[in-house]
């Protein structure tokens, strides 16, 4: 029962130092648009409502905090369409821009007690509609997986080293994070082979 404080305790300590965090940056935040090639129309859509477009990208658009994702869609001539989500860090399994723009900056200490924030950027890879071969086109996306592949490795590296890891490598939550991080990385790859199945050849 003692222990059962003591943690409970800890928790709520959490909760509110990172409710304190909250308070003192405001309710909203600004989340930079990249897209490569620039010059995309995105629109962000949270609960099937617009929060924010940015055309053209590169911008920065100010955003509501909130513990619910936004959907990204992004959309350029003679590209395909990309769609991206951008989760809140409010969850306290999840890591916030595991889909969105890489892996990168995904793995934050736990103990940190930040809040409802979304990531500050995210940068959305659109794919062409067609390549001039089929070398061309399978050296785009290998070259895609390769970075994804390597940005899941770092962010692994970086949540393993994190407190609640480092502390106990089969806690629950830290096995979790570790399986969803290889789970955003096998969906990445999945969306990049639909798109290179779908991109066309000249």
């Amino acid at each position: 029962m003692r222990n059962f404080i003591i943690v409970a305790g800890a928790t709520m300590l959490g909760l509110l130092s990172g409710a304190c965090s909250t308070i003192v940056e405001g309710t909203d935040q600004p989340v930079t648009i990249i897209t490569q090639p620039a010059g995309a129309i995105c629109t962000l859509e949270r609960g099937g409502t617009s929060v924010a477009v940015v055309n053209p990208t590169p911008g920065t658009v100010q955003i509501d905090k909130s513990q619910d994702n936004i959907a990204i869609l992004c959309s350029r001539e003679e590209h395909q369409d990309s769609h991206a989500v951008l989760s809140s860090t409010f969850q306290s399994t999840t890591f916030g821009n595991i889909l969105l723009g890489g892996f990168i900056g995904v793995a934050i200490d736990a103990s940190s007690g930040a809040m409802n924030k979304y990531p500050d950027s995210i940068t959305i890879v659109l794919v062409p509609e067609s390549f001039e071969s089929e070398v061309a086109r399978d050296a785009f996306f290998d070259s895609r997986i390769v970075a994804v592949e390597r940005e899941h490795d770092m962010a692994v590296d970086s949540a393993k080293a994190s407190t609640r890891c480092k502390k106990d490598p089969e806690h629950p939550d830290c096995v979790g994070l570790l399986a969803e991080l290889d789970a955003a990385r096998d969906a990445e790859i999945a969306t990049f082979e639909r798109q290179r199945a779908a991109a066309l050849v000249q």
